[in-house]
């Protein structure tokens, strides 16, 4: 704790002053009355002396105090930075550490499922899968890869396997000469999946046939 010197010199000066004063009046016969103003002056001032030195002190305690909470403040938001710039870090490093190849096999994907080639986008789908699976990354990393994409994933697979099913029908009827019902079978099929190749070339084919019957 810092104290005031010049406050503690005063004090120490003013009590010395006290001593010589009460010898002075003593050894001059003064009276007893005049003794004792004297000293109760000169005890005031001291008081006075030390309220004043303890003010100061308080003072500067809480200017230490102070200072102390402030820099604890300025501690905490540093280490705060530090910590969330380590965080980006990481995240970034993360997202360099993944394949190419994996990479590319999603991009590829998301292209085949936005331009409707559903089954060919469930093909690259599962291969990003098996090779995000089969990868050095992170099991947490690997699960938000997946997630990322498991959506349009779910998406082509229910589209082509509903597409696929109509087909199946569609064949079974124009075996059993049935060519109308096989028809609105295709027909279905495209309705879903309308770049659905293997429909598209059974209908050309169906009508074909439905022309030469009638």
């Amino acid at each position: 704790m810092k104290v005031n010197r010049g406050r503690f010199y005063n004090l120490l000066i003013i009590s010395t002053l006290i001593m010589l004063i009460i010898i002075f009046f003593l050894s001059s016969g003064c009276k007893a009355k005049d003794t004792e103003e004297v000293v109760e002056k000169s005890t005031e001032e001291i008081q006075e002396t030390e309220e004043e030195l303890k003010e100061d002190t308080d003072k500067e305690d809480e200017e230490l105090e102070e200072t102390t909470s402030n820099k604890e403040v300025l501690e905490e938001e540093s280490s705060k930075s530090e910590s969330d710039d380590e965080s980006s870090g990481e995240a970034i490093e993360e997202a360099e550490e993944i394949p190419a190849e994996i990479t590319d096999l999603i991009s590829n994907a998301d292209n085949y499922y936005n331009s409707g080639e559903y089954s060919l986008a469930v093909k690259e789908y599962r291969n990003a899968e098996i090779a995000i699976n089969d990868s050095d990354l992170p099991k947490d990393s690997q699960d938000k890869l997946i997630s990322s994409f498991k959506t349009n994933y779910d998406n082509a697979s229910d589209i082509t396997s509903i597409a696929m099913a109509h087909y199946g029908n569609a064949m079974k009827l124009q075996y059993e000469k049935r060519y109308e019902e096989a028809k609105q079978e295709l027909e279905a099929a495209l309705a879903i999946y309308p770049k659905y190749q293997e429909a598209l070339d059974a209908l050309a084919t169906l009508k074909s046939l439905m022309g030469l019957s009638q």
